[in-house]
């Protein structure tokens, strides 16, 4: 899958009398937008390198200095542009995750455009959806089809997340600010957290809060000893159950928490939860071990 984006072109450039017009205070990145040029500077030094990114539709502009001296304001600052390149924010997403024993993650499987940071987000879920998966089919723990899930899982929040980066090219959809060419896709854009965290497994959609559904991540709650209910999870399953939910025996590993009401659940529930900290089981009342192994690969 392709999703076209707008053309940029950076410029890596030194200023030195920028730094008095910053006047002692420090930036990473500063986004322009007025009559002329569209665009942000990015600070490299602070004091007199830094890096012009210019928005343009079709072909870069030719007085890339002038765009310079409009977006800083001034046109009476010295500017020795360094380094000067394009680069594409097309996003891409692979439309195979897995050919038999080659599997892709990463960067490998999906380019982003940087708007809202969900490259490097989504390829460590890649990895961290993968690892144990391979991990149990090479100990024998799982039957080879369990890998056939990582596509089926990751791959449409590649997709979500390629969406998103797009739309949020435009620079005032960004930041939500509705003008009549952006209008449509401000109306389409999902938050940050929904695309990162909130995202489930079970339908491919995502849920308002996290509250240890089936195919979510597991949430952070603070337990009364200080941990985090992350901590209890490991490389292998483990059930987070009530007070008065059964002994399993030695088929999972299970912690007995004094309460489960961040889950919604009563003193015999459980959640049976997966190495990546995803919740891949869950039992409400009238818990049994096979409540909850049957889930198990």
């Amino acid at each position: 899958m392709d999703v076209a984006a707008d053309t940029q072109v950076p410029e890596r450039v030194r200023a030195g009398r920028l730094t008095e017009l910053v006047t002692g205070r420090t930036f990473s990145q500063c986004d322009i937008a007025n009559e002329v040029v569209r665009g942000m500077i990015l600070a490299k030094n602070n004091t007199d390198e830094w890096s012009f990114h210019l928005e343009y539709d079709d072909t870069p502009p030719d007085n890339v200095l002038e765009q310079i001296h409009a977006a800083i304001g001034k046109d009476d600052i010295d500017v020795e542009i360094l380094a000067s390149s394009t680069w594409d924010t097309r996003v891409h997403v692979a439309d195979e995750y897995r050919r038999g024993r080659v599997f892709l993650a990463g960067d490998a499987a999906h380019q982003h455009a940087p708007w809202g940071g969900y490259g490097a987000n989504t390829g460590i879920a890649d990895v961290h959806n993968l690892a144990w998966k391979l991990a149990m089919v090479l100990n024998g723990q799982a039957a080879p089809d369990l890998l056939d899930t990582y596509e089926t899982e990751r791959r449409p929040r590649a997709v979500l997340a390629a969406q998103q980066a797009r739309l949020r090219t435009d620079f005032f959809a960004r930041y939500g600010i509705e003008t009549p060419s952006n209008a449509a896709d401000v109306a389409q854009q999902i938050d940050t957290g929904a695309i990162m965290m909130r995202y489930s497994y079970a339908d491919d959609g995502y849920v308002d809060a996290l509250t240890g559904q089936i195919g979510t991540r597991l949430p952070h709650v603070e337990l009364p000893d200080g941990r985090s209910t992350l901590d209890l999870c490991g490389p292998e399953y483990v059930v987070l159950a009530g007070p008065d939910a059964p002994d399993f025996g030695d088929k999972v590993r299970v912690h007995h928490l004094g309460g489960m009401e961040w889950a919604g659940l009563l003193a015999d529930g459980a959640l049976l939860v997966r190495p990546d900290q995803h919740v891949g089981g869950r039992s409400d009342a009238g818990l049994t071990p096979q409540s909850l192994t049957c889930y198990l690969p």
